[in-house]
């Protein structure tokens, strides 16, 4: 969730409470930007009595946005100079030299059976 408002309350040993509070310009979910708003709320607030309890409050929550990134991204300029070093390996090896995993047939019925390894094909 993200903060969009942070309110402190102040109860003094006279029962009465002060309030303060900060609305944000953007909602946040970070310390780094909350802990130094409640900070500045407690500092500018002043009372002449004793502080009994005080409260902080987050209001005004959203939900947090989620970023999605690509784990595995496609890279054609690296994908080109991969298949370039291989084409040069399978050329000076012989391509019966380097092999690459391949599913099997699904009619396996072991797990470990299940990827084998096959010649390497230049694409």
């Amino acid at each position: 969730m993200q903060v969009r408002a942070l309110a402190l309350y102040l109860h003094g040993e006279d029962r009465v409470i002060q309030a303060a509070g900060r609305v944000l310009d953007h909602p946040t979910a970070t310390v780094t930007t909350l802990g130094p708003l409640a900070v500045a709320l407690m500092v500018a607030a002043t009372t002449a009595v004793s502080v009994t309890a005080i409260d902080l409050v987050a209001g005004e929550l959203t939900a947090l946005r989620g970023t999605q990134f690509l784990l595995f991204g496609a890279a054609p300029d690296r994908q080109e100079g991969q298949r370039a070093a291989l084409a040069n390996l399978a050329a000076s090896l012989g391509p019966e030299q380097l092999l690459r995993a391949a599913l099997a047939p699904p009619v396996v019925s072991l797990a470990a059976e299940r990827v084998r390894l096959a010649a390497w094909r230049q694409p």
